[in-house]
């Protein structure tokens, strides 16, 4: 999910189109009420469960038993509570997959995995131990952390005045802990967006609906990555879940491409949509029913760059082959109008969708690439005022691209080995002199990367890496604590850092979140998040692994997000210095 503007007593993605803020971009799990959730059949959850066994085993075991590409464990799916792997089949990821099931049939999966039906109480009062007084208008102000960038329309995720020293840093604490309600779910506006690729704006106080906007009408679409605002237009990257559903040998194959929207902050109207691949699917001869060609999904948050009038978005893999130039590419297009400017691919014929290893289906291509989409860019300015446009990739690399020779590679440097789960995943944080660049380079079991490329190591840490050369200043390996919850314990950082002066913020899938010296790279504070705490509304609060952009400072608070792929939980947590 993305990350959150706090204020007080408000927890919301905040945006005022009248001072030009960055806006925010909240994924909802598309949310089912609790009595929508069907409950099976009351011949015994024995029988229920049994039969979710073998529509599972038909269904799912392909992907999941044992668990391929970025497919979780079955294991970890029964961590899932009823309502959230519910509502993951009937309109979340899985929907593609579980079409044409019944609602009896999903709850018997649901059974079979969590031994409880939908609609067990896994809900609760989101409100309870609220604020009683009334809330004031709310401002954000120069110290709020708002959108996937935190300040500035750059997605530096740099926070300048984050409220603490770097120096104070070691003697945070935990002040306060919130549960999600079963999973991650407020004239300023909140713009939310979600799986089914529709962009709402409500009013912040009030929580009415200002409009709705639906921006790509195919049925994988998703919206995943950070909308920016810049001059009343709301910029809105569109990815997708078609790489997974293609895992059904019986899906029609591939028709989605990724695209970056502009829309009037005000009203809604789309001011601009422009495709990362210009030419529209065609049905192939070589293979009736299947489509071409698609991919180059938007699944982070572009960047804009004010001086040169552009907008910088980072694309993922091709689902059909051959892939496109626009797939695994930076592409620069112009703010007022959506016309591309320049295309710059870094990693070329990769063709990736689900369940095509080891045994190859109808779907998949000639040669399964290596997966190796392209995270979020960031404009970097450097003290000598030269600006980079900085790119990464699931492939352990980072590159320096000059945004004024349409994206000429500057520098290249590999710092991971890389695969389908990262890699340098959901991207960067830098202050402009330095770039800081988690990676994953997952293993030990769990997947191996479809990448043969021996001559690389494995290399799970956080890097250092200087915005104007690209050459490595320092590299910390990621620690290796034994997991609370026992195994799988993976200790990959895919999550995207959080940079203030002096300390970078990167958390882990082992459920650690630590604070990095920025001159050396030492740990200056570790804190696991991967236990249960006494949530403020009332509920117990089980962290797990952090993942994705999972960190915001602001008004001298850390906020974490904890609970998400690797090990799930429902986890916000706000930690102080000495928890004051």
């Amino acid at each position: 999910m993305s990350n959150s503007l706090l204020l007080g007593c408000h927890m919301i993605r905040l945006i005022d189109w009248r001072v030009g803020l960055a806006s925010t971009f909240l994924l909802l799990a598309a949310a089912l009420p609790a009595d929508e959730a069907p409950t099976p059949a009351s011949t015994g959850l024995s029988d229920v469960a049994a039969r979710g066994a073998e529509i599972f085993r038909v269904r799912c075991d392909a992907c999941h038993e044992p668990a391929i590409d970025r497919a979780p464990a079955k294991s970890l799916l029964r961590t899932l509570s009823p309502g959230i792997a519910f509502r993951a089949l009937k309109a979340g990821v899985m929907r593609q997959n579980a079409a044409g099931l019944s609602d009896e049939e999903l709850g018997a999966i649901v059974v079979h995995l969590t031994g409880r039906p939908p609609g067990s109480a896994d809900d609760f009062d989101v409100n309870a131990n609220s604020c009683r007084r009334r809330p004031g208008r709310l401002v954000a102000g120069r110290g709020d952390w708002n959108g996937w960038g935190g300040q500035g329309l750059e997605s530096a995720r740099y926070q300048r005045d984050p409220g603490m020293a770097a120096r104070d840093v070691p003697r945070l604490a935990l002040k306060w802990a919130f549960a999600y309600p079963g999973g991650a779910a407020g004239r300023q506006v909140a713009f939310v967006g979600g799986l089914g690729a529709e962009v709402r704006a409500l009013d912040a106080g009030t929580g009415a609906e200002l409009w709705r906007t639906r921006v790509d009408g195919h049925a994988t679409a998703r919206l995943n990555g950070g909308s920016l605002l810049h001059e009343g237009l709301l910029y809105v990257p569109v990815g997708s879940s078609e790489e997974a559903a293609a895992g059904n040998p019986s899906y029609p194959c591939c028709s989605f491409r990724g695209s970056l929207v502009a829309i009037h902050a005000e009203t809604g109207r789309v001011a601009w949509q422009s495709y990362m691949i210009e030419q529209p699917p065609v049905e192939l001869a070589s293979k009736p029913g299947r489509l071409a060609p698609a991919g180059a999904a938007i699944w982070t948050a572009p960047a804009v760059d004010r001086r040169r009038g552009l907008i910088y978005a980072g694309t993922g893999d091709a689902y059909t082959e051959p892939a496109p130039r626009e797939t695994d590419a930076v592409i620069a297009f112009d703010l007022k109008t959506g016309k591309r400017r320049w295309v710059r691919q870094l990693v070329a014929d990769d063709v990736w969708l689900a369940g095509c290893e080891p045994k190859p289906h109808a779907n998949c291509p000639q040669k399964i690439g290596p997966d190796f989409d392209l995270g979020g860019p960031m404009l970097a300015r450097t003290a000598d005022g030269r600006e980079v446009v900085l790119a990464s990739s699931k492939s352990g690399a980072a590159w320096g691209l000059d945004p004024d020779r349409e994206g000429a590679v500057i520098w290249h440097n590999r710092l991971g080995r890389g695969g389908t789960r990262g890699g340098i995943e959901w991207g960067g944080s830098t202050d402009g002199q330095v770039a800081y660049y988690p990676v994953s380079d997952a293993r030990e079991g769990v997947y191996v990367s479809t990448l043969s490329d021996e001559g690389v190591p494995d290399s799970p840490g956080l890097n250092a890496v200087d915005v104007a050369t690209g050459r490595r200043l320092w590299h910390t390996p990621s620690p290796m604590p034994d997991c609370v919850w026992g195994t799988p314990c993976v200790h990959a950082q895919p999550a995207a850092p959080t940079l203030i002066p002096g300390v970078v913020f990167s958390g882990s899938w082992d459920g650690h979140i630590r604070a990095y010296a920025t001159e050396d790279g030492r740990i200056i504070w570790d804190f696991d998040t991967g236990n249960t705490f006494a949530g403020v509304n009332g509920k117990p609060v089980t962290g797990g692994s952090i993942d994705r952009g999972a960190q915001s400072v602001a008004r001298g608070m850390l906020f974490v997000n904890s609970g998400v792929r690797q090990r799930t939980g429902n986890a916000l947590l706000a930690f102080t210095v000495d928890g004051k």
